[in-house]
């Protein structure tokens, strides 16, 4: 029969027919083994009762349990019901096997909660399948007798089972929505899987056919080594995404090979807020919006990019953390998401390094020019919170807290006290004894948000502005910033 073209309605003659053929295929799958029942009760109440009700149990316990083993959420899913479904289909008559796979169907929580009329067909469509199976594993004379034998049936009846459960899925679908292929691939995604585990599972377990209650204790190990190793994919795939995760957050924040060492070890950061003790830096390059005005947009962006890049390369050779670009300027940090217990000297060395670059490219590049790019720089060092912070879809990594605040008012106090960069006297102490000397005597000085003075230094990037501070008169440092009374 071909399928009709998409979108367009069957004739009502022909819905009416699939729906009569479909509704008789899940009817005979359920009422079946109860009609075989009463016209032959041996065959469903007869021998291998027991053993029916042991594999009853678990193939509702199987149907009722997803597992995916597979290292994304892409993976095929499967249940553990295939186990007592092909030992029923080997062991059981045709109806017993038939009322195995039917209960463990029916009573599946996850099909029931997607309509009453999905699970009913679903129970159904796999006690046809069953019986089929059971059919050609009788005819062909499928048994547990030997190891030999045991394996050969362990695999012809898990295949076989599968097939018949496959094509009848498949067709019955296409009728249905006419999506009988995706449902084949489904289906074949799980083969693997559901082959494997089935096998073993049955081969462990056939030998004991016998006795129900083996077989209740050997299937309960089965189930849960499967379970066990289904736990080690899963531990596997959530550190993988995990790691994954870290890497793609962190390596646009941080130098590659720290991203590699937080992927590697994420117990090293958490990903929610957390308190660390840090220093920040702001750096905002002066004069930049009035040479804009003069250049035109490729200009102006080209030149914005080149210095903005070349001070996020001094942050991340020092190992900071690049929190975010200001306009024409940066906020960085250093001491998280990886503990540093230099942070303080390695944002001094940054900011130096980001002083230093502006000379280079003003002796290099801008020779001839009437305009002279600088950068003030504000540094402090204390208690902030670090973590991913806004919507769901939209987060960044970055730093809140007073420290955060003082920095970036640092930052902007330079541009009155008529230095390069000015760092909190709580970075200072943080410092190197050989490394203070590189910054004047304190002062203070009152930033926005404090009604207390902050006491700060000026921090020297030039050696040789250094080296002739030392002769410098009393009141006064190498870099011209006022000493403290």
């Amino acid at each position: 029969m071909s399928t009709p073209c998409p979108g367009l309605p069957r004739p009502r003659w022909r819905r009416r027919t699939l729906r009569l053929v479909a509704g008789t295929w899940v009817a005979t799958g359920l009422l079946a083994p109860l009609l075989v029942g009463v016209l032959q009760p041996e065959l469903l109440i007869g021998p291998g009762l027991l053993l029916s009700l042991v594999l009853i149990a678990f193939a509702v316990a199987g149907s009722n349990v997803e597992l995916r083993f597979s290292l994304d959420d892409s993976g095929p899913v499967w249940s553990p019901v295939g186990v007592p479904i092909v030992l029923a289909v080997v062991a059981c008559s045709v109806p017993q096997a038939m009322l195995v796979t039917a209960l463990g169907y029916l009573l599946d929580r996850a099909t029931w909660g997607r309509g009453r009329l999905l699970a009913i067909e679903t129970a159904g469509l796999g006690a046809m399948s069953a019986g089929g199976a059971a059919l050609l594993a009788h005819s062909i004379g499928l048994r547990f007798d030997s190891p030999g034998i045991a394996l050969v049936s362990a695999i012809a009846a898990s295949v076989l089972f599968l097939v018949l459960d496959a094509v009848t899925y498949a067709v019955w679908y296409q009728f249905e929505s006419g999506t009988g292929g995706y449902v084949l691939r489904c289906f074949v995604g799980a083969a693997p899987i559901d082959v494997t585990f089935t096998t073993v599972a049955v081969l462990v377990t056939g030998p004991f056919i016998g006795a129900p209650f083996v077989v209740a204790l050997v299937l309960a190990g089965c189930q849960g080594a499967i379970y066990a190793l289904y736990r080690l994919v899963t531990s596997e795939s959530r550190h993988r995404q995990q790691s994954d995760h870290l890497r793609e957050v962190f390596s646009r924040y941080v130098p590659e090979q720290v991203a590699q060492r937080l992927a590697t070890s994420p117990d090293k950061v958490r990903l929610g807020g957390e308190l660390r003790d840090v220093t920040v830096l702001f750096c905002d390059i002066r004069g930049f919006t009035g040479w804009a005005e003069r250049r035109d947009a490729e200009s102006v962006v080209g030149e914005l990019n080149s210095l903005l890049g070349g001070l996020a390369e001094i942050v991340m050779e020092s190992f900071g953390t690049l929190d975010k670009f200001t306009g024409d300027g940066l906020m960085a940090f250093w001491g998280a998401p990886l503990d540093q217990p230099d942070h303080a000297e390695r944002a001094c060395r940054a900011a130096i390094g980001m002083q230093q670059l502006l000379d280079r490219r003003h002796r290099e590049l801008l020779i001839g020019d009437d305009f002279e790019f600088r950068i003030g720089v504000g540094i402090a060092s204390g208690p902030v919170v670090v973590g991913n912070v806004g919507h769901e879809k939209r987060l960044d990594y970055t730093a809140i807290g007073d420290t955060v605040n003082l920095a970036a008012r640092l930052e902007q106090s330079t541009k009155e006290l008529g230095v390069p960069t000015v760092v909190s006297h709580d970075t200072w102490l943080r410092l190197p004894p050989a490394f203070r000397e590189r910054c004047a005597n304190p002062t203070t000085v009152t930033v926005k948000g404090r009604v207390a003075p902050v006491q700060v230094h000026a921090l020297v990037h030039d050696v040789t502005v250094m080296e002739a501070g030392t002769n410098a008169q009393p009141g006064s440092s190498a870099s011209g910033f006022p000493l403290a009374a």
